[in-house]
């Protein structure tokens, strides 16, 4: 069957870049674009005019943490002094003897709230890099369910952390597990990749480069090139990493994964965060600072996930240094909210702040970086552009939502769109040809009836934090309300 969608705004492509089309049109048949343009010359069978809205390929989240909206809720405007602002010791690491029941529940709502806020938010193609083979199993499910393009991958290392009296870091080392959940994760990884008609692709999900040991790094640059797998890897993501990484090894997390091969991956490879490099200026003496021309020189891609970030006072430092060494920057939530629109806005207030210039980090930068940049660091020429031969995964954005003034009066819809949008606007969206919400709703599942069971599993959660927190704190004295209870 073909379908046509004639919009007032609609994303072209030329030449390797987007274009603009107003007054324009698009026709798909099974699962690939036919036209894009004005005046189809051929049948239609189905008709979609849409109106006031803009016509855009689907979002590609590169990082996704499946069930992290619990501890994270407790992160905004509180923390530990001596964690820098990194989350994860505070917030994930359980006290020694304890453990986090975050991931224990097999009936938790996490897979499928995850990608129900995904699809509601405009995204078609996601990475969710590194929960755990049972949970990464059950993403799977839900993408089946809801239609969904996933990239999966199971998180391996050789350990973690823990924390002892007063809540001082001790790390956990213990190979033969290491060892058993990269077999695990591997294993996963080679069963689900072509799965759900070639919606579920697999790739290798080393851990964090700080708890990784470096034959693990070694052994996963060899099976990446030997299986053409996508490697994520957390690197060069906060200051105790960095420090660690240097003391262990005297050199950068970005030079460790030049020297265990996986650099060598290029557009294989995508590095979680990627933001405290040694050309950081929170990076106290770093001369010779050089890993930003190393990445670029690979010409592999790097996650930006700007809300995450920002929320605990960090930022990429060189939006426009990455993109001039040839790093392909890509967007991400990494855990909420996981609105693609809200993530580029703060991608380019952010870049535009930190570098002193207005013209960085523009509308079309982050656009690009959400679509065509994802596609790019999961080796798909097929997505992210709306082109004759891609994938039809798409969707419309609503420009004039009834009572709502906040993008009007409406001159470049890109414009509209990443400086007052928000996901909300999402109205419909078509992953493989098919239509996976339209009017913003989503056939099949309740989104209040999935909220509710979200609020209740993160309620239990917060009133038994002090059982495992590092400090043997309530969730109450972890963060406190904003303002006093009564």
């Amino acid at each position: 069957m073909r379908t046509r969608i004639r919009a007032d705004w609609v994303t072209g492509f030329r030449q390797g870049r987007h274009t603009l089309i107003p007054q324009g049109e698009l026709v798909w048949e099974a699962d690939r674009i036919l036209f894009v343009g004005r005046d189809f010359p051929g049948r239609v069978d189905h008709e979609i005019n849409a109106g006031p809205m803009l016509l855009a390929p689907g979002f590609i989240d590169c990082h996704v943490h499946a069930g992290y909206q619990i501890p994270h809720r407790l992160m905004s405007d509180h923390g530990r002094p001596d964690n820098l602002g990194q989350p994860f010791p505070e917030l994930e690491v359980s006290r020694k003897g304890t453990r986090n029941p975050l991931h224990d529940d097999p009936d938790d709502p996490w897979p499928l709230f995850t990608v129900a806020e995904l699809l509601r938010n405009g995204v078609t193609s996601f990475v969710e890099v590194g929960a755990p083979v049972a949970m990464q199993t059950r993403m799977a499910g839900a993408v089946g369910q809801l239609g969904l393009r996933a990239w999966l991958g199971a998180s391996y290392d050789m350990g973690g952390w823990t924390t002892g009296e007063g809540g001082m870091l001790e790390r956990v080392i213990d190979p033969a597990h290491g060892a058993a959940r990269m077999q695990a994760a591997t294993e996963f990884s080679r069963r689900i990749n072509g799965g759900q008609n070639g919606r579920l692709s697999a790739i290798l999900a080393p851990s964090r480069i700080d708890s990784c040991s470096v034959e693990q790094l070694r052994e996963t640059a060899r099976l990446a090139g030997e299986t053409a797998m996508p490697v994520s890897i957390h690197a060069a993501s906060h200051v105790h990493e960095y420090y660690d990484i240097l003391r262990r090894y005297r050199m950068t997390p970005i030079e460790l994964l030049r020297e265990t091969g996986l650099l060598d991956l290029g557009p294989l490879l995508t590095i979680g965060h990627g933001n405290f490099t040694s050309d950081h200026p929170q990076i106290v003496n770093s001369h010779g600072a050089r890993d930003v021309a190393l990445l670029g020189s690979c010409g592999c891609s790097v996650s930006h996930c700007p809300v995450n970030l920002a929320r605990r006072g960090r930022v990429l430092a060189n939006w426009p240094g990455y993109a001039r060494a040839g790093v392909n920057l890509t967007l991400g939530a990494d855990t909420y909210p996981r609105d693609m629109i809200h993530q580029m806005r703060k991608a380019s207030l952010m870049g535009k702040m930190v570098s002193g210039d207005l013209t960085t980090a523009s509308a079309a930068e982050v656009f690009t970086a959400a679509t065509l940049n994802g596609a790019r660091a999961l080796g798909r020429d097929d997505l992210g552009a709306l082109e004759p031969g891609r994938k039809a995964d798409l969707v419309l954005i609503r420009l004039a939502p009834d009572g709502v003034l906040r993008q009007s009066p409406l001159r470049d819809p890109i414009r509209a769109v990443v400086e007052c949008g928000q996901g909300d606007d999402v109205d419909t969206v078509v992953v493989d040809g098919v239509i996976r919400m339209q009017g913003g709703r989503i056939p099949g599942l309740d989104l209040a009836d999935l909220a509710r069971a979200a609020q209740a599993k993160a309620e239990w959660i917060w009133q038994n934090w002090q059982d495992w927190d590092t400090l043997g704190r309530r969730a109450e004295e972890v963060c406190p309300p904003s303002f006093e209870l009564e």
